[in-house]
């Protein structure tokens, strides 16, 4: 596992910040790489050209979408904060720490997104603008591999990424070891679900 979730609080005469999460440098990358992927169809949202960290449910969570697609990167039980890190902030973070270095999101006194990688402390507003409702897409997870999920190979959905088509539509299959298949005009697909 990438994350270790703290709580813990650092005090000066004239502030308190709030650590809420320690993430990998690799998992920061993978967030920062989909964003960048889907930010042209955020266009003229800025505020969705970000790292959002916020609970769905009981879970915690670094989140970023396009308002079309979303990744999601689970970061510990849910805790009642919510703040997005702006794309600029994340690319610096990024560019600062070294390959094994631990990233420090934190939240200012005055509520806004700071990030440390050792002694550099990087901080912005937040975006301007209304967070999508992100709780009424992302399942309800149990277990991977149980009755009503798949579990899919990454590599094999990418290889369909340059099928010309708008959308595709996905068959629920009869269980979890079941071909998923799925379909747009004249093009059908099936993928294989991994055992896992």
């Amino acid at each position: 596992m990438h994350i270790v979730k703290t709580e813990t609080e650092t005090e000066t005469e004239t502030e308190t910040e709030t650590e809420i999460a320690r993430v990998a440098k690799a998992d920061l990358v993978a967030l920062l790489a989909f964003c960048l992927r889907t930010a042209l169809a955020a266009y003229g949202r800025e505020h969705l050209c970000a790292i959002r960290y916020q609970a769905i449910r009981d879970r915690q969570y670094l989140i970023t979408t396009d308002g079309h697609r979303l990744l999601a990167f689970d970061v510990g039980e849910a805790r009642e904060i919510a703040v997005s890190f702006p794309r600029d902030i994340v690319e610096r973070a990024i560019k600062v720490a070294g390959k094994n270095d631990v990233i420090v999101l934190s939240i200012g006194p005055r509520g806004e997104p700071k990030i440390a990688i050792g002694a550099t402390v990087l901080t912005a507003p937040e975006p301007d603008g209304r967070y999508p409702d992100v709780a009424q897409v992302l399942p309800r997870w149990t277990t991977a591999g149980e009755a009503g999920s798949w579990a899919l190979d990454p590599k094999y959905l990418a290889a369909f990424s340059k099928i010309p088509v708008d959308y595709i539509e996905i068959a629920a299959p009869a269980d979890k070891f079941s071909p998923v298949p799925f379909r747009s005009g004249p093009w059908h697909g099936v993928i294989m679900p991994m055992r896992i």
